[in-house]
């Protein structure tokens, strides 16, 4: 188990700081942030919600980004 979250960790990593060096990412967002996000969104949505649940996704990525 530990090396698949070590695996996630570095896949999420590696597009969360280039996107936060180039400006397009909330700089204090961690992977501990998006971890939480992710694990949230798991438990509190069924899969055969659709609209809502892409809904939900897209806040959540939209979130993630730089405020305008």
């Amino acid at each position: 188990m530990a090396e698949a979250v070590d695996a996630s960790r570095t896949e999420v990593e590696d597009a969360l700081h280039p996107t936060q060096a180039a400006g397009a990412g909330r700089p204090e967002v961690t992977y501990d942030d998006i971890s939480l996000l992710l694990r949230a969104l798991a438990y509190a949505t069924d899969l055969s919600e659709g609209e809502a649940l892409d809904r939900a996704v897209g806040i959540v990525l939209d979130s993630l980004g730089v405020p305008r």
